[in-house]
């Protein structure tokens, strides 16, 4: 088994060319967060335990979410998608698709070599919504019709509840599976030929030192575990 690890949001660069495209936005670009907080330490920290390929995209989700669909219209920003159809496309052409095709061309190297796949996809939340709060730390987001997939997500729940029973972890939360989103199109194009994937969220709440330490304890000696058995 391939693992790849995924981390759409962790960049906050804004691409010279495109910096004076925000001069005076601060309400439209705290509409639209620059990145999520803490998520790089959270992929710092795993991806050396279990990757056999990782990126993290270095360009602020402003300027283009590779989280996005093209043609649901959410890659660009609010902000970008008043651009031309040239300027545009090169946003999408410098950034958008070499973080895609790059995972895309190591999944399909996989598939012919007869791997199975697992893709996790990391990500943050804020803990509190419109002075809500969510009630939660940890969020495993899967497809649930999915066997594989639903029994790792449980076997990571019981982890923490072993390790952290303080930690409330939630399936399918903070939000469900998105059908635009950079994991499901993994599986669209490779689940037939043995992707399974997961997203893991997790509170901002939780994000230091000592927490993405038990964190991350958690995640990779559980996957590396369902790693080993997959080989049997």
């Amino acid at each position: 088994m391939k693992i790849m690890v995924s981390c759409e949001h962790g960049g906050d660069t804004i691409p010279e060319e495109w910096k004076h495209l925000f001069d005076g936005k601060h309400d439209a670009m705290l509409s639209s967060r620059t990145c999520e907080y803490g998520v790089r330490w959270l992929y710092d920290s795993i991806v050396p335990e279990i990757a056999d390929y990782a990126d993290i995209a270095e360009v602020s989700q402003i300027v283009v979410d590779v989280d996005g669909s093209i043609g649901n219209g959410t890659a660009l920003s609010e902000i970008t998608s008043e651009l031309s159809a040239q300027d545009a496309g090169k946003i999408i052409r410098d950034y958008y698709l070499p973080y895609q095709i790059e995972f895309e061309d190591r999944a399909e190297c996989w598939a012919q070599d007869g791997e199975s796949m697992l893709m996790v996809g990391l990500h943050t939340f804020e803990p509190v919504v419109r002075n809500i709060p969510l009630g939660m730390d940890i969020g495993l987001i899967f497809d649930h019709t999915d066997s594989e997939e639903r029994s790792l997500a449980l076997r990571i729940k019981r982890g923490f509840e072993k390790n952290a029973p303080w930690l409330r972890v939630r399936f399918n939360a903070p939000h469900k599976v998105k059908e635009d989103g950079f994991v499901q199109h993994m599986r669209d194009m490779y689940g037939s030929r043995g992707l399974k994937g997961i997203e893991i969220e997790v509170g901002e709440n939780v994000i230091f030192p000592e927490g993405i330490k038990t964190i991350k304890n958690t995640i990779t000696d559980v996957i590396t575990k369902w790693k080993e058995e997959s080989r049997n």
